[in-house]
């Protein structure tokens, strides 16, 4: 009896991989928390050179007044040379700078300055995060194969609340931005191990509802972190509170179990009987005594032909790519050493082989640059929708809420009109919406103001941009040759990795190109 079988039997969504599954899924809210966060910590607030008493207070004679497009405010970034307006120069500010605290008490760019010259230096820290993401997406999937998926995940999350501490502690701007690499690097050891022990509780024909549900969980991890921020308007306070809960997850030493397909993986069958046997208990359903059959040689799924026809592959076995991490749901092939080897060795020698097919390295370019486009866009949108109008932290708390309607809408969508068709229009909805608020004005020469309609164009991006993340993951995988799937996906997840880079310069690509310049002068 192979496993898919034995899960089969222990029911579709049984009471105990349903009690598991969520049990698991909490353990995401962490790595959430501290991939978002820079969106408040982040944050610049309004500001203006410090001006040393002697010099009076903040007027146009101290101050140079600077407009831009008909707004006009104290310049962020110059003075009056000996503070006053007499010298007709200006210098950088001497003296620091003043912080607006009515909307964020503070955060790391108030606490550094990293304004003016400096204003690059928050989008680089964050830049640097998802590098150390991309960095633990590469070591931890190797070190979960080897040590156990449970016990990875609960140190991985007890060393990010750790370093997460430390971080609430920098003395300066580089020690943070170290200590976030390292807290990047932990993030695919919660969240990508998290996701592949809830998804293998389930027989692979009923995958698709708990993938989706995962999905949830990292949606409402941002709005919980929204909450969160809005509640303490200090960065540092703000940094502990998201790191001290993964201090709670230490009852999971009793209440997790080990994913059952890395014990047999590993020969332990008297490991994963026990928790099968707990799960028949829990469940209600009575196995047969020696479910595993010990004279096998092999207890292995049944493996997929090699094709290059997409509708003969199953979306069950795909891997998953969710929401702002690469998770990877591959088949776990349950074999010997020396059979994984074998079918590790024809998997690679596949993949060369398939390089000079023109249509395979068609297909990897297309989802290459989908990816990238994805990390770009979501992250581009959540990271930065303080600066969208209205309240930075309701529209943070509304772009995560986007995402569930998005994450049901989409997976009807997909199984009614298939993978190709959704995808293109989700993703030309997205980029239609999120071009288009770039040229509304916030008023009219009427004087109507137009900010609710900006955000609620922005948010019909970010619900299409989010849908595709869906349409995506499940269709790069089914168009490539099951032997060679998990390494034709390697290079796409890197390219989405790119994205997710990259898109902590948004706004800073925004300065250097403003579209504002392109609108009409009246608005």
């Amino acid at each position: 009896m192979d496993l898919d079988e034995i899960l089969t039997l222990l029911g579709r969504y049984g009471r105990y991989q349903v009690l598991v599954y969520f049990t698991v899924c909490i353990l995401v809210f962490p790595s959430v928390w501290h991939t978002y966060v820079m969106s408040f910590i982040g944050v610049t607030p309004v500001h203006h050179c410090a001006i040393p008493s002697a010099a009076g207070n903040l007027s146009n004679s101290t101050v140079p007044w600077e407009c831009e497009d008909k707004e006009c405010s104290f310049s962020e970034c110059r003075v009056y040379f000996n503070f006053t307006s007499k010298s007709g120069n200006v210098t950088s500010c001497p003296d620091g700078w003043i912080y607006d605290k009515s909307i964020f008490e503070s955060t790391i760019v108030s606490e550094y300055d990293l304004v003016c010259e400096k204003k690059v230096l928050s989008s680089t820290s964050q830049s640097i995060f998802s590098v150390g993401v991309m960095v633990g997406a590469l070591v931890m999937t190797n070190i979960s194969d080897r040590f156990g998926r449970k016990y990875v995940c609960l140190g991985s999350a007890w060393v990010q609340a750790v370093l997460g501490i430390i971080v609430a502690f920098s003395p300066n701007f580089i020690v943070f931005t170290v200590m976030r690499f390292l807290v990047g690097c932990l993030q695919e050891g919660i969240g990508l191990v998290a996701f592949v022990i809830a998804i293998e509780l389930f027989p692979p024909s009923c995958r698709t509802i708990p993938g989706v549900f995962f999905n949830l969980f990292w949606a409402s991890g941002m709005m919980l972190l929204g909450l969160f921020a809005y509640l303490i308007r200090d960065w540092r306070y703000l940094q502990i509170c998201i790191s001290l809960p993964s201090f709670l997850t230490i009852i999971y030493i009793w209440i997790m179990p080990e994913s059952i397909r890395w014990l047999i993986a590993r020969g332990r069958f008297d490991e994963a009987e026990k928790v099968i046997n707990r799960a028949a208990r829990m469940n209600g359903v009575t196995l047969p005594d020696d479910i595993f059959g010990r004279s096998a040689v092999k207890i292995a799924m049944k493996p997929l032909p090699a094709s290059d026809n997409a509708d003969e592959m199953s979306a069950s076995d795909s891997p998953s790519l969710s929401n702002g991490h690469a998770e990877v749901n591959s088949r776990v092939q349950l074999c010997t050493d020396e059979e994984n080897e074998s079918a590790s060795s024809q998997a690679s020698s596949s993949f060369l082989s398939y390089l000079r097919s023109k249509t395979l390295l068609t297909r990897i370019a297309i989802m290459g640059y989908l990816w990238l486009v994805n990390g770009l866009a979501y992250y581009g949108l959540s990271l930065n929708t303080a600066q969208l109008p209205g309240d930075a932290y309701w529209n943070f708390i509304l772009s995560a809420l986007v995402e569930i309607p998005a994450n049901f809408i989409v997976v009807i969508l997909l199984q009614k009109l298939g993978r190709k068709y959704p995808t293109v229009v989700m993703h030309l909805i997205a980029a239609a919406a999120l071009i288009s608020t770039a040229f509304i004005p916030r008023k009219t020469a009427s004087g109507a103001n137009l900010e609710v309609l900006i955000n609620a164009i922005a948010m019909t991006g970010k619900f299409a941009i989010s849908a595709t993340y869906a349409a995506v993951f499940l269709y790069a995988p089914e168009i490539f040759p099951t032997v060679a799937r998990y390494a034709y996906n390697r290079p796409i997840v890197e390219m989405h990795f790119l994205g997710v880079g990259q898109s902590a310069f948004v706004r800073s690509l925004l300065n250097l190109v403003p579209l504002r310049r392109l609108l009409p002068k009246n608005w």
